[in-house]
């Protein structure tokens, strides 16, 4: 496969020069072999990260999320005078420790409940001040709302925010997000292992490489706790030149990418289809 990639990356900037010296301002289906995997894998390899985070910190939800901790991390908490809310939870990592799962972790973390995040319509902001997850460097704010229960019964969050990531390649990744979340199971257990949830929305993803990207999910992303993978769901990838492209969502196409994570088996394979190509398996790590 190296090999065919080293072949095909000169007859690419070839093509590339030619295209983009006859017609600049059409740049469309021009995606390469190369930047289609590296985006494919980045971009699944960074939601992987920022869920787990966003797992840790709603799972805080319970008895003694108010309390009070020393160690690391260090926890601190403060509520007003006369009533419960607004608090405020700090969780300082300091230099870095790791825990119990083996995620090295830095930096510091705010969240501030503006009411009982139990009740329907609660908001809660979650601030990272430099906060290192392993190698990966987060700074940014989101905002989680706790909208109810669905007809369905579900539970379901709303979240909304903007985060930086310094990777550890010195790669800077800017990620805009507006996604739902559905707690469809594990409801009523305190367990984690039975959880699974649905989530929508899209991510607009900004580059310092100069590649920027909006991810659509298609068909709701399904996770199921006690799989270390994606069972079904399918996700959109339009793939811009400029950010200001991105920004109208109505500049030049540099190509497209769509992910389908299967049927619902719990499985390590999915399939992409690149430029409307055909459907190519591939093997998630």
């Amino acid at each position: 496969m190296k090999i065919k990639l080293m072949h095909f990356a000169s007859i690419f900037l070839l093509s590339l020069f030619i295209l983009t010296s006859c017609n600049k301002e059409n740049p469309t289906d021009i995606l390469d072999e190369v930047q289609e995997l590296a985006i494919t894998v980045d971009d699944m390899n960074d939601e992987v990260m920022l869920d787990a985070v966003f797992d840790e910190i709603l799972n805080e939800i319970i008895e003694d999320e108010f309390f009070k901790s020393t160690g690391c991390p260090l926890k601190t908490v403060e509520t007003p005078d006369s009533t419960r809310f607004p608090r405020v939870v700090t969780k300082d990592y300091g230099d870095g420790c790791e825990t119990e799962n083996g995620v090295f972790h830095s930096g510091v973390i705010i969240i501030t409940y503006e009411s009982n995040p139990k009740i329907p319509g609660s908001l809660r902001t979650v601030e990272f001040i430099n906060y290192g997850r392993n190698e990966n460097v987060i700074n940014g704010q989101e905002r989680i709302k706790f909208v109810g229960l669905t007809e369905e019964g579900y539970v379901h969050y709303s979240i909304n925010g903007s985060i930086n990531l310094l990777k550890p390649d010195s790669v800077e990744v800017k990620r805009v997000k507006h996604k739902e979340r559905f707690k469809i199971a594990g409801i009523d257990t305190p367990e984690r292992g039975d959880d699974e949830w649905l989530i929508e929305g899209r991510v607009k993803v900004y580059k310092s490489t100069g590649i920027h990207y909006l991810m659509k999910i298609v068909s709701p992303l399904h996770i199921v706790n006690s799989c270390d993978y994606l069972v079904s769901g399918s996700k959109f990838i339009t793939v811009y030149q400029k950010a200001e492209e991105l920004d109208t969502e109505n500049g030049n196409e540099f190509g497209t990418i769509l992910i389908d994570f299967g049927d619902g088996t719990c499985d390590n394979i999915a399939t992409k289809s690149v430029n409307d190509g055909e459907p190519e398996e591939i093997t998630l790590k």
